[in-house]
Formats: structure tokens, C-alpha cells, sequence
């Protein structure tokens, strides 16, 4: 029963995203994805935040929240970009960007700490692999 309640935060996410007039369908895929974009916690929130631009007011009064634990959420998920933040003289706006290409890859850019280590892994190994294709004989390609 758990896994219902622990999946029904996610579930209600996807449903938010939806309301975008791009839709996101509901999919085993996108809901995989909000599971490593959001904490379940995370998700019960941002579940709740209206379509449009808001602020942190707002979203305190929505989850009944102090401003300043709504700001440190909605700043938290801005550093993943799973959030935008903008910044004016009136104080900083947020939104959930809508579902569209690129959508869910900007945040990994930001967020996947594990695939840095994995483009230097790669890249060291380019590196080996010219190294070595230096100091030997060219190939010629075979036919078969």
C-alpha cells in the first residue's frame, strides 16, 4: 500500500504537468522521470503550485508554508532546474517550464553529478585512444 501512496505524489505531478496547454500524457516513462527529477516530498509540492508564473508568497499560502521555507524549496529546486527563477526589483518570480523538447534534459545538466564523472571517464579515454592511435600503423579498412 505504501508504494500507492509513494507513486500518487508522482501521479499528481504528472497531472499538473498536464495542465500545460503542451500536455505531458500520463506514461510509465514520465513518471520514471519525475521520480529521479523529484523527491517524493518534492513532488507532493510542486504538484500543488499554480500553472502560471508565482511567487513565494504564493506557494507559501498554497502549501501552507512560512515564506522562507517555500523560498528555500523553490530556490532548491531552481538550482536543479526543474524550477525557473526569475529575478526583477520586485523580488523573484518562479514557474514550472512547461513539457517541451529539452525540458527534462536542461535539469540533468544541471543535476546529474554522476555523468560528470562519466564525460571525464570518457573523454580521458578518447584521449588514451589518440595516444596510442598515434604511435601505431594506420588500418586499413577490410571488406568482407
Amino acid at each position: 500500500m505504501a508504494h500507492h501512496t509513494v507513486r500518487k505524489a508522482y501521479l499528481e505531478l504528472a497531472d499538473r504537468i498536464n495542465r500545460f496547454p503542451q500536455g505531458a500524457p500520463q506514461t510509465d516513462l514520465l513518471l520514471r522521470i519525475l521520480e529521479l527529477l523529484f523527491s517524493r516530498r518534492e513532488a507532493e509540492l510542486v504538484a500543488q503550485l499554480p500553472v502560471r508564473p508565482f511567487t513565494a508568497a504564493r506557494a507559501a499560502a498554497v502549501w501552507k508554508l512560512s515564506v522562507v521555507e517555500s523560498r528555500k524549496v523553490l530556490d532548491e529546486l531552481a538550482s536543479r532546474a526543474v524550477l525557473v527563477d526569475i529575478e526583477s526589483d520586485e523580488g523573484t518570480t518562479y514557474l514550472l517550464p512547461p513539457p517541451m523538447a529539452g525540458f527534462f534534459e536542461f535539469s540533468w545538466m544541471r543535476i546529474r553529478e554522476d555523468l560528470a564523472a562519466h564525460r571525464e571517464r570518457a573523454r580521458s579515454a578518447r584521449h588514451r585512444a589518440r595516444a596510442v592511435s598515434a604511435t601505431t600503423q594506420p588500418c586499413t579498412p577490410q571488406i568482407f
